[in-house]
């Protein structure tokens, strides 16, 4: 059966983040559009992107949620482009934005060439996304080292936990005397 991939902090630790997958309901909308197209998704269509984040956020509740694109990126003019069909998920014709309205995304980030321009930056505003990430150069074919990626991000999660240690700390020692 098909299955999802995502990344998420350990929920058995304080800090850490874990690989799991999810296996796709058949009877979701990401389950009909998996298929219809026989176990081939069209990764430009905004109906698709929508499906996967919608079935996503079912699965795996979270207080926030980031989500990169990776595919080939061309600014204004979209990104993703499958190979398929030689769709494109547009940015000026309002796809991208469609396809995510109305769903939390805190990070919004694209591994994708050219994609740190203005108008991929309104797209970001107008999702209220916290954090955008994309690069206004070209990227390599390879795109971004993911295991560094992750390493940064789980150092955040270890960060905020020792520094919530250190204020809890502090503040034991300032009432002690109370105590």
């Amino acid at each position: 059966a098909p299955r999802l991939v995502y990344i998420q902090k350990n929920p058995g630790r304080l800090t850490g983040l874990v690989s799991r997958s999810v296996e796709i309901d058949p009877r979701t909308p990401l389950g009909q559009l998996m298929a219809a197209g026989h176990d081939e998704l069209n990764m430009a269509d905004p109906k698709v992107l929508r499906a996967a984040v919608q079935f996503l956020k079912d699965q795996v509740p979270s207080e926030h949620f980031a989500l990169d694109v990776w595919g080939h990126g061309g600014a204004w003019r979209g990104l993703a482009r499958d190979d398929g069909s030689r769709d494109e998920l547009g940015v000026a014709d309002g796809e991208l934005a469609d396809a995510l309205a109305g769903l939390q995304v805190d990070v919004l980030s694209f591994d994708a060439c050219l994609m740190s321009s203005e108008e991929v930056a309104e797209v970001g505003a107008k999702l209220e996304a916290s954090w955008m990430v994309g690069s206004e150069e070209s990227e390599t074919a390879g795109g971004w080292d993911y295991t560094a990626v992750l390493a940064k991000v789980e150092g955040l999660y270890r960060t905020q936990v020792e520094a919530t240690a250190e204020a809890v700390n502090a503040k034991m020692k300032e009432l002690s005397p109370f105590f």
